[in-house]
């Protein structure tokens, strides 16, 4: 049985048009949620949206954000107490 692992939570900021982008780039944009310039998205960094952020990554900035601590589930907190010690 694999680990799952904890996944890293991302800022994406959409900071170029599409006016002239691929259609793919268009529909990637809208599925991550990124509708006009300056729009903002929280997302979990999976391997599904590492793949959208590549095919984006020139009309878009991505900031890593960490995890309040109050949003972590029990089992991450005491993860991230053993962590520490």
């Amino acid at each position: 049985m694999s680990k799952k692992t904890q996944c890293e939570t991302v800022v994406i900021t959409r900071i170029k048009s599409s006016i002239g982008a691929k259609r793919n780039h268009r529909e990637t944009l809208r599925s991550l949620g990124l509708r006009k310039i300056g729009d903002q998205v929280t997302r979990e960094l999976d391997p599904i949206t590492k793949g959208m952020v590549r095919t984006v990554s020139h009309m878009i900035i991505v900031e890593k954000t960490e995890t309040p601590k109050d949003k972590l589930t029990k089992v991450e907190q005491v993860e991230r107490a053993k962590e520490g010690e």
